[in-house]
């Protein structure tokens, strides 16, 4: 990439620290790590993932001031410090904060690669080389902790580093070890949520994963599928609700051939090379019928590489496997894509099932889903009613 190593970069972080304390403005320093890269270095091979990298640096340096520098310390992680522009911390943390967003924005248009076109989002986190800094590999650090966070809030994300990240980075390590030592374990279990058609008939479910933590009882979904994410966990996650699943399918399907199960399949899962080796062997263990699994992907997985979806999506399909968009309607919605990929299924997201039948603007985006699905083929499924 043609850009400070991270040795390079401690000799300026140093710098920065000597002239802050010795009573010059703060420096903000921001890391940034493009969200999913390792999983698009695997997928698309590793040549791919090096223009990538090529073009990001390309983008971030002309995006940053000539008094700014900009450093690669990982395999897709990059570190700029921001020339000082006087002024206190507030003043540094409104244009560090400006400067970061026009990072993000920066990778906002296509990536046009060799062979194809791709969208690369990144992640930010910014602290500051100020007063109470002693040392700036501290700040470094604190930086970090800061993109950890950012990259749990999910991609373009940018967050600022606060003292109670220290804290919490202790509990999150803590749950991240007791989630990886509870999968396989009676801990962890599935809950089947019905879904009835127009009649009330019972005509499937969803599976939904739950913790029981033996001392924090209960883990809420939204605390651990993030923390699973974010760690890599969520690959052996997976495969385990994977199997569970479809387990749990086979016994459905005992008691009546038609009832289906969906299984939500986190980005990462789908697009791991073993993916549909791993479908195809908890199908053939449980002895379910393919047609009755529906698996759950988000728009956001969509736009990432069509090619790439849309080849694993009809590899899946072949063996039976059914698709379903989830909390449609929220994310990059294109009619292009529901024409063009092999979809059975879109779920209508609960946001706007929760305002009916009152809400105008809810009615009027529900019904125009239903009526597309009914030009394209598609089931549809609304999530979260809880009236008559």
């Amino acid at each position: 990439t043609g850009l400070m190593d991270r040795r390079q970069l401690v000799e300026q972080l140093t710098a920065a620290h000597t002239r802050v304390s010795a009573g010059a403005a703060p420096v903000a320093v921001i890391c940034l790590d493009i969200d999913q890269f390792k999983l698009l270095n695997v997928a698309q091979g590793s040549h791919i993932g090096d223009e990538v990298l090529c073009e990001v640096a390309r983008r971030f340096t002309s995006t940053l001031r000539r008094a700014d520098l900009i450093a690669r310390t990982g395999s897709d992680e990059f570190v700029a410090v921001l020339a000082s522009e006087g002024g206190g911390n507030e003043a540094a943390r409104r244009m560090a904060e400006g400067v970061a967003r026009k990072l993000l924005a920066s990778l906002g248009t296509p990536f046009h690669l060799t062979s194809h076109a791709l969208t690369v989002r990144a992640s930010a986190g910014v602290s500051l080389i100020d007063s109470r800094t002693s040392d700036g590999l501290v700040v470094l650090r604190e930086a970090q902790l800061a993109l950890r966070r950012s990259k749990s809030l999910g991609h373009n994300s940018l967050v600022f580093f606060e003292e109670a990240m220290m804290s919490g980075l202790h509990d999150q390590l803590a749950l991240e070890e007791d989630l990886r030592a509870a999968i396989g374990t009676s801990q962890l279990f599935l809950q089947v949520q019905p879904q009835v058609d127009s009649q009330g008939a019972v005509t499937g479910g969803e599976a939904l994963l739950r913790w029981q933590h033996p001392v924090r009882g209960m883990v809420p979904p939204d605390q651990f599928i993030p923390l699973a994410e974010s760690s890599g966990v969520i690959i052996e996650l997976g495969t385990w609700v994977m199997h569970s699943g479809c387990q749990v399918l086979a016994e459905l399907q005992g008691h009546d051939a038609k009832q289906t199960l969906a299984i939500n399949i986190s980005p990462a899962q789908f697009n791991h090379p073993d993916f549909a080796q791993q479908v195809r062997e908890a199908l053939s263990a449980s002895g379910a019928s393919a047609d009755g699994l529906i698996m759950e992907i988000t728009e956001g997985l969509l736009i990432t590489d069509v090619a790439h979806v849309t080849e694993r999506l009809r590899e899946l399909v072949a063996l039976g496997v059914r698709f379903s968009i989830d909390d449609f309607g929220t994310g990059f919605s294109s009619l292009s894509y529901l024409r063009q990929l092999p979809l059975y299924e879109i779920k209508i997201d609960r946001s706007f099932i929760a305002g009916l039948p009152d809400d105008v603007a809810s009615s009027g985006i529900v019904r125009s889903i239903l009526s597309m699905g009914s030009h394209l083929g598609l089931h549809v499924v609304a999530e979260g009613v809880e009236t008559s």
